[in-house]
């Protein structure tokens, strides 16, 4: 009897245990995240328009590095099936894009100093080793290239992502907390990034779109007005869905 009666008081107490534990596991997630209240949102968008004056004040000493694909991965796997012929192919219309992508920011781009990097090298880039990586005009890694501007944006022929929504830690926290949901749009542009990769957001004037090569020159040309004008008069852009004009 006794011994039946100890079972039951060790069940009870598990149970007892079990639903505080799960109540204050409740509680704890209920007030660390939660979705966005109206005050919030306006925080983070002075935040973000504060981070962005921030960046382009920053660019404009420092330097827009422009990456360069290679396509390599898909090169080698070609030759490694046996068709060298489409790999051949491949490396020269991609050999072909990074020229003319060069010759455009050459000519159309002076609000910053600009160069060249390859995909390959990225890893390396963001661990700080910029010996070796930086290109000529012929597209070679030139060790006599150094990065000399502590900070730095990366510009990339990409796709676009776009903002859907945030949440918040504890309110709202510093950058690193930010939790955003991203999705990825068809819409082929030059995009503006980070020191880290990631993508910028408004108000910076972080994209134009690229889906025809043949308006390439026009639209880094908008992307160097836009930045000028954004440095000069921190004016906010247009958002994605009022304006097709990007």
């Amino acid at each position: 009897m006794i011994n039946w009666l100890i079972v039951m008081m060790t069940i009870v107490g598990c149970f007892r245990f079990s639903s505080i534990t799960a109540q204050e596991t409740d509680n704890q997630v209920s007030s660390e995240w939660h979705e966005y209240t109206d005050v919030q949102t306006a925080d983070y968008k002075r935040f973000k328009k504060e981070k962005a004056i921030d960046d382009i004040v920053k660019l404009r000493t420092g330097a827009l590095l422009v990456r360069l694909k290679t396509r390599s991965k898909s090169i080698k796997a070609y030759k490694k099936s046996g068709a060298t012929y489409v790999a051949k192919r491949m490396a020269e219309r991609q050999l072909a894009e990074n020229k003319k992508i060069r010759e455009i920011f050459e000519e159309y781009y002076d609000f910053s100093a600009v160069y060249y990097f390859y995909t390959d090298d990225t890893d390396k880039l963001l661990m700080a080793k910029h010996e070796g990586i930086f290109l000529n005009d012929e597209l070679k890694r030139d060790k006599s290239i150094e990065l000399t501007a502590d900070f730095f944006l990366i510009v990339d022929l990409d796709v676009l992502k776009e903002e859907t929504l945030y949440e918040y830690w504890n309110g709202f926290p510093p950058e690193t907390h930010v939790k955003q949901h991203a999705s990825s749009t068809l819409q082929k542009v030059f995009v503006v990034k980070d020191m880290s990769l990631e993508q910028l957001k408004r108000p910076f004037p972080f994209y134009v779109r690229a889906n025809m090569e043949r308006f390439w020159p026009k639209r880094v040309q908008k992307l160097n007005r836009r930045f000028h004008k954004f440095y000069t008069t921190q004016e906010e852009l247009p958002a994605p869905e009022s304006s097709t004009r990007y």
